[in-house]
């Protein structure tokens, strides 16, 4: 009889144990993705050979081999001839990187130093080795926004997530908001791309006062989100069909002061 009542107890402990209820898992706070992007600046002219040649195919090349992946904001500079794509905003983009030659890309992502290529060394296995270390990397923030537009009135209101914290020993965040247009018809100097004569990702406008953005952060918990509102207006001469809203996150050194690019993230324009 003893035996027979420590064979049911033991039964009974059995079926207890079997239907306890798991603990609830832990909910991701995120509310953005957590991906790292690579975010390509592109500087080139349709005046320039080698830009067609090299730079132009460099950016197809990415484009198709990576889409949203990576983003390219293509900035047209002018040479000995204007650049009819030439933009305030581009010759901004180029004093801030020290352009001094074209076609020259510069490849970040991850708060890590911007790897550059130049002239004939843009080939496609440079632009994967350098967009692929960039998209490896574990990020550290990444963001999302909605637009609205009201004729050529834009806003647009981002958010931006820090998946780790932050503070001013870490560095200082910039959050940039940059308009670029696809689809654009000009005559290219020696085009070896397959879309001859048509460009995309090209730099129309930065919104706000900064090539390099507006101060966002310096100090976050983890997890925290910053919100930031951009307005900006677009020309009647724009393909609003046709353009996007990039949003580039900056970062800079709290003792050099160099910017770097932690994370980007584009849509297309609503």
């Amino acid at each position: 009889m003893k035996n027979a009542l420590l064979l049911a107890s033991a039964a009974a402990l059995v079926t207890f144990a079997s239907c306890k209820k798991d603990p609830a898992p832990t909910p991701n706070p995120a509310v953005v993705a957590q991906t790292q992007q690579a975010t390509v600046f592109y500087f080139g002219g349709t005046w320039c050979g080698p830009c067609g040649a090299y730079g132009k195919p460099g950016k197809e090349y990415i484009t198709k081999a990576y889409g949203d992946k990576a983003q390219i904001i293509s900035c047209q500079v002018n040479g000995s001839v204007a650049d009819p794509m030439n933009c305030a905003s581009g010759n901004a983009l180029a004093g801030t990187f020290g352009v001094s030659s074209v076609p020259t890309m510069f490849i970040g992502g991850g708060g890590q130093i911007f790897s550059s290529i130049v002239g004939n060394g843009i080939t496609n296995s440079s632009c994967a080795t350098n967009v692929d270390q960039k998209l490896a990397l574990t990020p550290e923030a990444n963001m999302k926004f909605t637009t609205e537009l009201s004729g050529n009135d834009l806003t647009v209101k981002a958010q931006t997530q820090f998946f780790k914290a932050i503070t001013p020993t870490v560095g200082k965040y910039y959050l940039a908001a940059y308009l670029t247009e696809d689809g654009i018809s000009a005559t290219q100097t020696s085009d070896m791309s397959t879309n001859k004569n048509i460009h995309d990702h090209i730099l129309r406008l930065t919104l706000g006062t900064s090539a390099t953005g507006e101060m966002l952060a310096d100090n976050a918990a983890q997890w925290e989100v910053k919100n930031f509102t951009f307005f900006g207006a677009l020309n009647n001469n724009w393909d609003k069909t046709k353009m996007h809203v990039n949003l580039v996150l900056w970062k800079q050194d709290p003792t050099t002061s160099k910017f770097t690019v932690s994370n980007s993230w584009i849509g297309k324009l609503q």
